[in-house]
């Protein structure tokens, strides 16, 4: 029986990397496969669910008001992993806040985003909360946010942090806050109109000057500045994630590895988990089939082999994902011909 590691970051906008992993690996699992589902989640959503699983703590709810700079006041239940995590001897309490759950790009329908006013002081406002219910090690996860804003609605609301906690991010691409590679290369994604890049990208350096040219303060609209402005530190989700649930260890226990994003393209290589997910499987000698919605790089240069759900996908990803079943049994069964020595 082949034992094959399904590993699936995000399909943006419709599956979660748990939910992905979930469909993709009920897909191989029909070949009557050995399958273990690792969720790689860089900082957007299932973040939380899949630190806090591997940290072996719990969730607990709190509440925010008006999310996403939306009209409503209404109080929106926002749910946190937090705990002290197993054998973590100094009982310091930790906490996981995926920014996606208050200023996340899906929270608004396409026709009713308006990036350019949407504001982080929902964020601001969690992350109050939740260090005001004493956590002592928060960490954010800063992707898939529909904010370009650099935190400044953040930094209205929290504009310091107690000296006794200590602010770990998670950004899920290593993009500087200016630059032709910086945040301005993920506008587009959040609904700003390419005439507003060099005014939002001009807005965005001046008021975080100090972080124009470091690493992933672009990441999320420039979240990742506001983070370093309140003194923490930026980590690649893509390797915390791994890190924390020895995705390595799964590498090598396994035959073949079966990554998953919904866009595959220059951005991935930017550190995105999928790309660290390829770089494991090369370094170990594991042949690697990636799923996405659509590939706009060299299939060659990604994997092994790489199938598309195409338009399919963005109508229904699960059952795209199920419709390619056959497709990529048939794919793992050739790179097992391949990776399995003749007679």
């Amino acid at each position: 029986m082949t034992r094959v590691l399904v590993a699936c970051a995000p399909f943006k906008g419709t599956l979660s990397a748990i939910e992905a992993c979930e469909a993709v690996g009920a897909a191989v699992a029909a070949g009557a496969h050995d399958v273990v589902r690792r969720p790689l989640p860089d900082g957007g959503e299932g973040t939380a669910a899949v630190l806090g699983a591997a940290w072996g703590i719990t969730g607990k709810t709190f509440m925010v008001q008006g999310v996403l700079g939306q009209a409503t006041d209404a109080a929106v239940e926002i749910h946190v992993a937090v705990g002290i995590p197993l054998g973590l001897h100094a009982g310091r309490r930790r906490a996981i806040v995926e920014s996606a759950l208050c200023v996340g790009l899906t929270l608004v329908p396409p026709d009713r985003r308006q990036p350019l006013t949407a504001t982080t002081a929902a964020l601001g406002a969690l992350l109050k909360a939740v260090i005001d219910d004493g956590v002592d090690d928060l960490f954010v996860a800063l992707g898939g946010t529909g904010t370009v804003d650099g935190g400044r609605g953040l930094l209205a609301v929290l504009p310091s942090l107690p000296k006794t906690v200590t602010l770990t991010a998670l950004v899920d691409v290593q993009a500087p806050l200016g630059g032709p590679n910086g945040a301005r290369r993920f506008f587009g994604q959040k609904g700003v109109t390419e005439d507003a890049f060099d005014d939002v990208e001009a807005a965005l350096c001046a008021l975080h000057p100090r972080f124009v040219d470091t690493p992933g303060a672009g990441a999320a609209g420039g979240l990742g500045a506001a983070m370093l402005a309140l003194g923490g530190t930026l980590v690649s989700g893509a390797d915390f994630v791994m890190e924390a649930c020895d995705v390595e260890g799964a590498v090598i226990g396994c035959d073949i590895v079966v990554g998953g994003e919904g866009s595959v393209d220059v951005t991935t290589t930017f550190g995105k988990s999928l790309w660290r997910l390829r770089a494991l499987a090369r370094q170990h000698h594991k042949p690697f089939i990636v799923v996405c919605g659509h590939c706009d790089l060299s299939a060659v240069d990604v994997a092994d082999a790489v199938l598309e759900l195409g338009e399919a996908g963005l109508r229904d990803a699960r059952g795209a994902i199920a419709a390619l079943g056959p497709s990529l049994l048939a794919a793992i069964d050739r790179a097992t011909d391949v990776a399995t020595p003749g007679p």
